[in-house]
């Protein structure tokens, strides 16, 4: 017996469907390092709060990316867009 390949599609979507999309877009969609972009925007705004910001750091780069992610501090729409491939 031969599995139908539009019901496997349909199954590989459905689990799939709480999955979030990650994708790396630092110097190759976006001109620049997200990272160090939002740092600088919550250390701008909030300048009291470099011992969190070193203390992130201190416990890891994911753990820093991760906290930074978290503030909302980086607009879209001031990020540079790679023009060029």
């Amino acid at each position: 017996m031969t599995e139908d390949p539009a019901a496997s599609e349909q199954s590989r979507r459905d689990q799939n469907a709480g999955v979030p999309l990650v994708v790396d877009l630092d110097e190759t969609l976006i001109a620049t390092d997200t990272l160090l972009e939002g740092a600088v925007i919550l250390l701008k705004r909030h300048p009291f709060s470099i011992a969190r910001v070193l203390g992130w750091l201190a416990m890891g780069k994911q753990r820093l990316k991760a906290r930074v992610a978290e503030a909302p501090t980086l607009p879209s729409g001031d990020l540079r867009v790679m023009r060029s491939w």
